[in-house]
């Protein structure tokens, strides 16, 4: 079949349907002949019945109803796929589930009740379908679901075909092909009768349509062809006994090519002899020279294995010395991971020392705030004390120019000159009083700004470290 496809459907009855079911369990002759692998096949069961047909079909059809006078239950199609198609294990499920979507998608989408794809027999690019189309039918009772075998098709057939003459078969024979002849029917008045092309030949050939389409554009064989479409209503196969004629026919012509060519082989293979002869004798020569070619060979294997054997040893001294290079680098690797330690905890020490530096420092720095505070205190204090001896030496000055004014007055009253003596006196002895309290002041604002001195050298060294 090659590029090309097929579609093939037949109607059963009971005993047909359980005949394809023993077939299906190779419980048949012809299962068991026809077998070359063991291989299981692959099958869609929607049911869970696995290859047990009769029992798919029963719950496939439960609840639903069907012409109580119908001798046929089901429909089984063979559906051939391109021989061409490489055959992998993705490609035999691919089949699989195309074949039950193609006819569930022609069949009104729930058709399809059990499907096998035979993995056993010599050919294994066809897939049977076993499908029964359902549809709802409303009537005045309610909306039903029925079985029909034929609706689907039909419909399909009608939609793609439309109407035609008209045409029945004779009793005639066509001399050019030995085929029966049709001929076009007229009514009353001549006219030619128009009728559905809906018959199981127009269903057929719209179903081959359909799946090369399918096969084209669903699965997407751009490389798919069209089977050739047959010429006549007229069954695809012959009598018994003309196809026997025809076989053995077609053997003797075989035959006679076969003697044909097996002539033509024999004197090729004359030929072919004496070639080899002198081939013969000259491989014979080629051999000699490959013995010598052998040895010479395995004298440089002798040299080239003790030279794998010395290159094995310098391996082993050069694996040796890596050990011990590694041995001793990861010695160093420990004595620097302690160095390491013991300096981390001297970094550690040192920084907890300039801690305790940094500490001291604030504190130092907070009593050199406060001494600055106090000579700033005792700063104040001196001008205060400076500016009331700038007062008293006024009122000294003062006095005297009194004293000065009295003693021209001391003349006239000696009583008073006494009392201006006993004033002056006692001035001077607060005036000297004041003079020592600032004297006092002066040294200990010198010793205050010596203590800061100090204090300032120790901050300097301080922060230094």
């Amino acid at each position: 079949m090659g590029q090309s496809g097929s579609f093939r459907a037949n109607a059963l009855d009971a005993a047909s349907l359980k005949a394809m079911e023993n077939h299906g369990q190779r419980l048949d002759r012809a299962g068991d002949r026809r077998r070359i692998r063991e291989v299981d096949a692959l099958i869609y069961d929607p049911y869970g019945c696995g290859l047990e047909l009769v029992k798919s079909h029963a719950a496939h059809i439960k609840g639903k109803r069907q012409n109580a006078g119908a001798s046929k239950l089901a429909l089984q199609a063979f559906i051939q796929f391109p021989t061409d198609l490489e055959m992998t294990a993705a490609n035999e499920q691919m089949m699989l589930d195309q074949a039950v979507a193609f006819v569930n998608k022609t069949h009104g989408g729930k058709a399809v009740f059990h499907a096998r794809l035979d993995r056993d027999e010599a050919g294994r690019h066809g897939v049977d379908v076993f499908y029964a189309p359902t549809y709802d039918k409303t009537t005045s009772r309610g909306t039903e679901t029925w079985v029909s075998l034929s609706k689907f098709g039909r419909d399909l057939a009608r939609h793609r075909l439309g109407k035609t003459v008209k045409e029945i078969k004779t009793d005639k024979k066509d001399p050019a092909t030995g085929k029966a002849i049709w001929e076009t029917q007229l009514d009353a008045n001549g006219d030619q009768i128009m009728v559905w092309q809906d018959s199981s030949f127009f269903v057929g050939r719209v179903m081959q349509d359909e799946w090369f389409e399918h096969l084209r554009d669903e699965v997407g064989l751009d490389w798919v062809k069209r089977g050739e479409p047959k010429v006549s209503r007229d069954a695809d196969r012959v009598e018994v006994e003309e196809y026997k004629v025809q076989k053995e026919a077609k053997k003797l012509a075989g035959l006679e090519a076969k003697t044909a060519t097996a002539q033509t082989k024999l004197d090729t293979a004359r030929q072919q002899i004496a070639e080899a002869k002198a081939d013969r004798d000259a491989a014979q020569a080629k051999a000699d020279e490959a013995e010598a070619s052998r040895r010479k060979a395995q004298s440089n294997l002798d040299k080239t294995q003790h030279k794998i054997t010395a290159l094995k040893q310098s391996e082993q001294d050069v694996s040796e010395r890596l050990r011990k290079r590694e041995r001793d680098y990861e010695q160093r690797v420990k004595n620097f991971d302690e160095k390491a330690t013991i300096a981390l905890k001297e970094a550690e020490t040192h920084e907890k020392r300039a801690e305790d530096a940094q500490r001291a420092a604030d504190v130092l720095t907070e009593r050199l705030k406060t001494l600055q505070a106090s000579v700033t205190r005792f700063e104040g204090r001196e001008v205060s004390l400076q500016a009331s001896v700038s007062d008293a030496e006024r009122d000294l000055t003062d006095t005297r120019r009194q004293v000065a004014s009295e003693t021209a007055k001391l003349e006239k009253t000696t009583q008073a000159i006494r009392v201006e003596e006993a004033e002056l006196e006692t001035v001077s002895d607060a005036v000297a009083q004041k003079k020592t309290t600032i004297a006092s002041l002066q040294s200990s604002n010198a010793s205050l700004k010596q203590q800061m001195a100090t204090l300032r050298t120790r901050l300097q060294t301080l922060n230094a470290a």
